[in-house]
């Protein structure tokens, strides 16, 4: 019977030491056996260290969001409102820089179409309209 007790006392140490454990970031399963072996010194131990920062999981999941946020590239959609903006004229003529706003209105008004050739900070070269994609969705 003595016996029996003694395990069953050291089963709740070692149980209420890797729960303690687990809510400060540390491992559970040994801070178990450490919970087991030194029975109120090991709860004591694992109560005075510092809590941990971050558990391995919760670093893997913040790895995993940040490199998806690498992956997902923004929609070009997102970017052409905040830029200003450059066209060609029928003479060849560069006018600008416009707002978006002011770029809608003259799309709205029929001054550019399809083929007008655009610029904004960011492009490498001048292209149409019509080769941005999602662009004439976003004046229209």
């Amino acid at each position: 019977m003595e016996i029996l007790l003694t395990v069953i006392l050291w089963i709740l140490m070692g149980g209420a030491t890797s729960y303690l454990a687990n809510q400060r970031g540390r491992d559970p399963f040994a801070w178990f056996l450490i919970g087991m072996l030194l029975g109120l010194l090991g709860l004591l131990l694992l109560y005075l260290l510092p809590a941990l920062e971050n558990t391995e999981d919760e670093k893997e999941e913040e790895f995993e969001v940040e490199g998806l946020a690498e992956l997902i590239p923004p929609s070009p959609t997102e970017n052409y409102r905040f830029k200003d903006w450059f066209y060609l004229d029928d003479r060849n003529q560069q006018l600008g820089p416009l707002s978006f706003q002011s770029f809608k209105k003259i799309w709205l008004q029929g001054k550019i179409s399809d083929h007008t050739f655009v610029w904004s900070e960011g492009m490498e070269n001048w292209r149409k309209v019509q080769d941005l994609p999602g662009f004439k969705e976003v004046l229209s």
